[in-house]
């Protein structure tokens, strides 16, 4: 049986999670094509991808392992997809690859953000008992929306270019920092409690006691 979301909180995290997967898909198919037409050859294509890669490791690394990180998960969620939104959108005025790259910088950056605060969020809503469940829901559910997005972002291109591409990224990257805001202004989610078994001088002691 499929594990699917119980809460509000749980769904719109799934929610934001495969909507933002679908942005970012939609744009892998074309992105070494899009590179050469701003000046760029295949190699700068994976310059960039690296330079994304980088950034948003660096981040994660860096401020993510931090105090402050741990206490601010929501709003880093929000942020990262409403960021990752700009970047998207930056890309309409992208004219060679410099400014190719420093989108892909902006967008690992975003990645950074989102991506371990959203991991954090996600896990403090269940148990051991039904982790696998989960898990496997949100990473298939992921797998296919990445799929459907990698053929959605191709026939853009091919029917009505790159801007319309650009566009419904953006569109989508903002909708999911919407449901990541209602996710920040949500209240706090109790963690479900594990009952604890009786200790041994417990079991011994019950005679006495009830």
């Amino acid at each position: 049986m499929i594990s699917v979301p119980r809460g509000a909180r749980e769904s719109l995290l799934i929610k934001a999670s495969f909507v933002g997967a679908f942005a970012e898909a939609m744009f892998l198919p074309v992105y070494a094509i899009f590179t050469e037409r701003v000046g760029g050859s295949v190699a700068d294509a994976g310059l960039g991808f690296a330079l994304l890669s980088f950034a948003n490791g660096l981040f994660v690394l860096i401020v993510g392992s931090t105090e402050w990180f741990s206490r601010h998960v929501k709003a880093m969620v929000f942020w990262g997809f409403l960021i990752s939104a700009l970047g998207d959108a930056t890309l309409l005025v992208v004219g060679n690859r410099y400014q190719l790259f420093g989108v892909q910088l902006i967008v690992g950056v975003a990645l950074g953000m989102m991506n371990p605060a959203w991991d954090s969020l996600y896990s403090s809503g269940g148990n051991e008992d039904d982790a696998a469940g989960r898990w496997s829901f949100w990473t298939g559910g992921v797998q296919i929306a990445s799929g459907l997005a990698a053929l959605a972002g191709g026939l853009i291109v091919a029917v009505l270019g790159f801007s319309a591409l650009f566009l419904a990224m953006s569109g989508l990257d903002l909708l999911a920092a919407y449901y990541s805001f209602q996710v920040w202004f949500s209240p706090q989610q109790a963690r479900p409690r594990e009952e604890r078994l009786p200790t041994t001088i417990e079991k011994l002691a019950r005679p006495f006691t009830d």
